[in-house]
């Protein structure tokens, strides 16, 4: 029985193996392209919505605003569990652009949805 809970790793290793891993795919090149597939999805499944379309061109910033933050709902939730500042993913400058320039890109393109599927 032992040697079974000797060959578990401690806590610590178990961290530090996941924040290694962590930083390597952050620092990666393709992380860009991952968080901007992301938010091009979140926005067409927003447009999906009934409404949606007239809302956008109504209220073009609140809808900006509201696609991004249901982009990232995940990191917001993340960091209300870890007790940090909610709104920590609005110092990610390249998250706000990338959100912003899809966000526009898809307003304009607002066809761009139903032509892909």
């Amino acid at each position: 029985m032992e040697a079974v809970i000797e060959s578990v790793p401690p806590l610590m290793v178990v961290y530090e193996a996941m924040d290694k891993t962590a930083h390597f795919y952050a620092s990666s090149p393709l992380f860009p392209l991952f968080t901007i597939v992301h938010f091009i999805i979140t926005a067409c499944a927003l447009r999906s919505e009934p409404g949606s379309l007239q809302f956008a061109f109504k209220h073009p910033v609140g809808s900006c605003v509201m696609t991004f933050f249901v982009a990232s709902s995940g990191t917001i939730l993340t960091n209300l569990m870890l007790g940090q500042p909610l709104l920590d993913c609005l110092t990610n400058e390249m998250a706000v652009f990338s959100g912003i320039l899809v966000w526009l890109v898809e307003r304009e393109l607002h066809s761009f949805y139903f032509v892909v599927i």
